[in-house]
């Protein structure tokens, strides 16, 4: 039963090859040094609401962990090492590759940190958001620039676990997951303290709000024609208002979180499980298979677009609309042979497979 639910729901996961795109994209404006407004329309989007689609890695990992753990975790089928230890073998590999080249490139090739034994230790124990507080940079210290959300996600695996092995009964789960969800709402921006700051917050509201809508809907195919109609027209018209309060700049990035997490996804999981042609464009071959790159390129894009930086000043090359097309480019092939690589060398190493 999970298995087909997990395979039904496996778009989710395909969506988040767009998102780190989009995350891809706004890094690149930054580190090529491209002026404010670059290019207007689109790109002016990017620069200052890219970050954004972090949340979509945060509101389906909480959605996949509930349909896979949650059951398991009730019938104690699993305790919590080996717990645990399944989730650090899916996501610790690849965290520590790129860490390990954070730490070649800034502290040695480029100089631009100097990186301290404790920030190694913080670094490789995943404690490297949301529990030291930092002068200047407040409660993060990643070194692997892009890589903050890991200690977060470990944070919320950790709670997630305790909260099926504690609370048993589905509406009492319900009233949890709904409840951490509003708290991290009211506390981002305003509460600032150990395990209670933007970032774990950040991750709070989109992780257990993606857990909810696994809770309650795991699957919902409406058949009612007119039902349907109004969920078209009701994620239609949601996210024509979202995109105009972004152009209006209205809301803080509390509350666009807010937003994202808890009416548009949802919303679109509801449209993109009653749309046919939709949910067959997503589930296309070539759609699975670019989900798959989704966490390789939001680990190492980022020191790659930094040795193009990097190569084009080198060479006097001025950046423009041309240089952050081709470095996406050149980035995606490089990412795609990394993945293939670690896939065969590292993770059937460390999951026993030949």
């Amino acid at each position: 039963m999970q298995d087909t639910e997990l395979m039904k729901s496996q778009f989710i996961d395909n969506l988040k090859f767009f998102g780190s795109l989009l995350v891809m994209s706004y890094h690149a404006t930054g580190i090529l040094g491209l002026p404010t407004l670059w290019g207007g329309g689109t790109a002016y989007y990017i620069q200052k609401y890219g970050w954004l689609p972090v949340e979509l890695f945060f509101w389906s990992s909480g959605y996949f962990m509930h349909l896979k753990y949650s059951g398991q975790i009730k019938e104690e089928k699993i305790c919590f090492n080996e717990y645990i230890k399944k989730r650090l073998r899916k996501i610790y590999p690849i965290y520590f590759i790129s860490l390990l080249i954070a730490i070649f490139m800034r502290g040695f090739l480029y100089k631009e940190r100097i990186i301290t034994f404790w920030d190694l230790i913080v670094n490789i124990l995943t404690l490297n958001t949301g529990v030291f507080y930092i002068d200047g940079n407040e409660w993060r210290n990643d070194i692997g620039w892009a890589t903050w959300y890991i200690g977060v996600l470990v944070i919320l695996y950790i709670l997630f676990y305790y909260i099926n092995k504690l609370i048993r009964d589905k509406d009492n789960k319900t009233f949890v997951y709904l409840l951490l969800v509003i708290i991290g709402i009211n506390g981002m921006g305003v509460g600032n303290s150990f395990l209670y700051n933007f970032y774990v917050q950040r991750g709070v509201v989109g992780f257990f709000s993606g857990a909810l809508i696994a809770l309650q809907f795991n699957e919902c195919r409406l058949s009612n024609t007119k039902v349907k109609n109004i969920c078209y027209i009701g994620f239609t018209f949601s996210l024509v208002m979202f995109l105009e309060t972004l152009h209006q700049q209205q809301l803080g990035n509390a509350k666009i979180i807010a937003i994202f997490d808890c009416v548009l996804m949802p919303l679109l999981f509801i449209v993109v499980q009653n749309c046919v042609w939709l949910g067959k464009l997503l589930n296309l071959r070539c759609v699975k298979n670019a989900g798959a790159l989704s966490t390789y390129i939001y680990f190492f894009h980022y020191p790659l677009l930094m040795v193009y930086s990097r190569a084009l000043r080198m060479f006097g090359l001025k950046t423009g609309y041309w240089s952050v097309y081709i470095g996406l480019a050149i980035c995606m092939i490089i990412i795609s042979e990394m993945c293939i690589k670690i896939e065969k060398h590292v993770y059937n190493h460390v999951t026993g497979k030949k």
